[in-house]
């Protein structure tokens, strides 16, 4: 248990905590087959790193991080925290959030890299560099009117409530709006699509 404040626990083959060169800040190391667990956020990755002089989780190796009802990978993530709660993430390379619709619809954003940004504990915008993809699931009322499909190099994606709010395209945008039936379930996923959510430690005991 890393902090009695935050109930953040850690669960690795080995940790180590050691001082860095200035022999001023904490540099917490933990690997092989990491996970974590606080109250508003998960993960999961085969070794991490925590840099006390910044504040910053880095996971590596497969790394998977929850927050709420959105699923997060990438090749590499750093969480940066403030005030002992997260305040950006950066996804970089191969970087994918998912969020679940229904039992079977999940909507998508895909890109080269992301920066995620919280606000008390929830993702509020998502920034998309490079290589933009997104897809997700329009409903009126809770009916399905349609699936988004967007493509642009750069995108903004507010969220609200757990949902899209908004989303500016930066460049080159494309998007159309189908009708549900008008997509063959294999279009329903972006390329790189993966639900992880049986691996999700969902209490400390996880």
């Amino acid at each position: 248990q890393i902090s009695d404040e935050d109930s953040l626990f850690v669960h690795a083959d080995t940790l180590k905590s050691v001082v860095d060169s200035s022999s001023q800040y904490k540099i917490l190391k933990a690997y092989y087959k990491v996970k974590f667990h606080r109250p508003d956020m998960q993960g999961k990755c085969d070794s991490l790193v925590y840099l006390e002089s910044d504040s910053v989780f880095q996971l590596f190796g497969d790394p998977v991080l929850w927050s709420e009802i959105h699923q997060l990978t990438a090749e590499q993530i750093n969480l940066h925290m403030a005030f002992e709660e997260p305040d950006y993430i950066e996804l970089s390379r191969a970087a994918f959030i998912v969020s679940q619709d229904d039992s079977i619809r999940f909507n998508q954003i895909h890109g080269k890299d992301m920066v995620g940004h919280f606000i008390d504990d929830q993702l509020s915008r998502i920034d998309v560099k490079g290589n933009g993809q997104s897809l997700w699931f329009g409903r009126d009322e809770g009916d399905l009117i349609g699936v988004n499909k967007a493509e642009s190099s750069d995108i903004k994606i507010y969220l609200a409530e757990g949902g899209v709010e908004r989303v500016n395209m930066i460049s080159s945008p494309t998007a159309t709006l189908y009708p549900p039936e008008d997509l063959p379930e294999q279009e329903l996923y972006l390329n790189g699509f993966s639900w992880l959510e049986k691996h999700r430690p969902k209490s400390k005991e996880d």
